[in-house]
């Protein structure tokens, strides 16, 4: 069993961070809580049960942006020359 739950957090309007399960937890996770988000006492709970927290990598909107740029001018090249 994969005892490392992936997550991210996300802001809303302002708000404090929310824990958002991203792994293949998510389902039973919200089965159990009941919740689309983990609170500071599910986390802790499921510690004490033996498994992890990962927080997944956010990707850079310009690092995806330069790809992409990148990605388009290298078509562009090989499509005209």
């Amino acid at each position: 069993m994969n005892t490392v739950i992936e997550f991210e957090t996300k802001s809303h309007y302002g708000g404090p961070d929310l824990v958002y399960i991203v792994s293949e937890h998510q389902k039973a996770l919200q089965e159990l809580t009941g919740t689309r988000t983990l609170t500071k006492k599910h986390i802790e709970a499921l510690k004490a049960l033996g498994f992890e927290f990962k927080q997944k990598q956010k990707e850079s909107i310009l690092g995806s942006l330069s790809d992409c740029i990148k990605e388009c001018s290298h078509k562009l090249s090989t499509t005209t020359g």
